[in-house]
């Protein structure tokens, strides 16, 4: 039986054996390493709804999803997480639930025009009245992992899947760049007025019912070369400027303090800009540097859960 608030790693007890999947509690992950301050899983319908109340909830395909509960939350984070879920104010900006080849290929697909799921200070989906999250994000020390599909090969502008921003507009995002075709990171510093890319090298996949999975692992600043991109599980980023590191303090009461999936959101948190025109399936955001033990079982995980092409090159 699946359990929700679980990751399925492969657990070999010996060669002769069976392999078997065993439930890995994420509770453990977050308190054995570092917070796993987002967990977004769309393929998790028992944290979807219709509405942004979370009255409905969400029960087949092509049915909007208004909210999606941050299961960091059940994970043993409290203050730290990134709101307790996102959510759309209305039906016109509310993705569709879709459900692919495998039962658990299940996920958010965004139009491209103005589908977005969002949380800040003022959407009362924040940790206190005040307050996003209690934490600081840092890029010399972050790591993330997205399971994504896109609709498009090519795009003629850019495309963002998750995005977070603090009170003086420095933002992160990971999206598609229109320049390149390729999935791509950037952190961007208002103050400086600069933007560090760590860009995949790799075209977008369209046409395949396997989703790619990609993983963004700072470590030693936003442009050092120790920070990877990396796409089922093999490093594909060629990162470029400055190694500086930036915070992302998450905790100050302002409009602009925001996370959000499916686009970019101006500073005021009202207008909905670079929309993604795709899948999300799932989404997991860790406070710090995950341990290389970890980060193999988040890998591998999801490779299983979705059937993703493993890669070796």
């Amino acid at each position: 039986m699946l359990l929700k608030n679980s990751l399925f790693i492969k657990k070999k007890k010996s060669i002769a054996a069976k392999t078997k999947y065993v439930e890995f509690n994420s509770r453990t992950i977050s308190t054995a390493t570092v917070p796993l301050v987002a967990w977004y899983d769309f393929s998790d319908i028992s944290t979807l709804y219709q509405d942004q109340a979370g009255n409905t909830p969400v029960t087949a395909a092509l049915q909007p999803i208004g909210k999606i509960n941050n299961k960091a939350k059940a994970a043993g984070v409290s203050s730290k997480r990134l709101g307790t879920a996102l959510h759309a104010t209305d039906n016109d900006h509310r993705p569709k639930f879709q459900k692919g080849s495998l039962p658990r290929q299940q996920a958010a697909k965004f139009d491209g025009v103005d589908d977005f799921l969002i949380c800040n200070t003022t959407t009362g989906n924040a940790n206190g009245s005040n307050s996003l999250s209690s934490t600081t994000l840092n890029t010399s020390a972050l790591t993330m992992y997205f399971v994504v599909l896109s609709d498009n090969a090519t795009i003629t502008s850019n495309e963002t899947v998750f995005s977070f921003m603090n009170s003086n507009e420095s933002s992160f995002k990971f999206l598609i760049d229109h320049a390149t075709d390729h999935w791509a990171v950037i952190a961007g510093d208002a103050a400086a007025r600069t933007n560090t890319v760590i860009n995949s090298g790799v075209d977008v996949e369209t046409g395949t019912s396997s989703p790619e999975l990609w993983c963004v692992r700072y470590k030693g600043g936003v442009g050092s070369g120790t920070s990877l991109l990396l796409k089922n599980g093999v490093k594909k980023g060629i990162a470029n400027g400055s190694g500086d590191d930036l915070d992302f303090d998450m905790s100050t009461n302002d409009a602009a303090v925001q996370v959000s999936v499916g686009c970019k959101l101006s500073a005021s948190g009202g207008s909905a800009l670079e929309n993604y025109d795709g899948q999300v399936y799932e989404i997991l955001v860790f406070d710090g540097q995950v341990s290389e033990k970890v980060h193999l079982e988040v890998i591998g995980s999801l490779i299983k859960k979705y059937d993703i092409t493993i890669l070796t090159s």
